[in-house]
């Protein structure tokens, strides 16, 4: 009895990865949001018979995709520019993967043509004028966040949520670092990864596999 190949390809749409990506290529800005444009899924059904020894699932539960302009406020690495217009895909929650908000944001995307390819989103927190901040919970591309030299005293504590909000993953590493505040029930990061031009300076030499 023949043995039949079941082949099954899960595409999932997360704008927060890039399996393998090369980091050199990396762009990274601080942004304000301009505009969005949505764009629905669209099925489409290859005609052509498939081979009589395989047969192939396709599973696609992406929820379309987004094409958005966002203000620079800060070149962290990448050319200089007064805007940026940026598309992916959102995935099977049907959200975007990046703040709706007009609140500041990183953004780490794939320079193609017009349009760049967002890999990663994150808040940007303003701890000076023009000086902006990360606090990840886990490494990042191109900048360096594993080191508590990384790590930078704020000015004022910046608020990450209630005890619901952070899993104890984010807890831990935010403790190993030694940047959580806690008061009470709520979650602060009294420490942050400043966003630097220099930051970025050990991108081309390594790789990253995504979050």
């Amino acid at each position: 009895m023949r043995l039949v190949t079941l082949a099954a390809l899960l595409a999932i749409s997360i704008g927060g990865s890039c399996a393998a990506s090369d980091s050199s290529k990396f762009e990274i800005y601080v942004v304000k949001l301009s505009s969005v444009e949505l764009s629905e899924k669209k099925v489409a059904i290859d005609p052509s018979p498939a081979p009589t020894d395989l047969n192939e699932v396709v599973i696609d539960n992406g929820c379309g995709a987004f094409h958005a302009k966002f203000e620079v406020l800060a070149t962290v690495r990448g050319s200089h520019r007064g805007s940026i217009s940026v598309e992916g895909g959102i995935g099977e929650w049907c959200r975007l993967p990046f703040s709706a908000s007009l609140l500041p944001q990183v953004l780490w995307v794939l320079p193609e043509g017009r349009w760049s390819h967002l890999q990663l989103a994150m808040p940007a927190h303003e701890v000076r004028p023009s000086q902006y901040a990360i606090v990840p919970d886990t490494e990042v591309p191109c900048v360096e966040v594993k080191s508590k030299d990384a790590w930078t005293l704020m000015p004022e504590p910046i608020y990450l949520g209630g005890s619901a909000t952070l899993s104890s993953i984010t807890i831990d590493y935010l403790r190993n670092v030694d940047a959580l505040l806690e008061k009470d029930e709520d979650f602060y990061a009294q420490r942050a990864v400043i966003l630097t031009t220099s930051s970025a300076a050990g991108c081309s030499n390594n790789r990253w596999s995504g979050r």
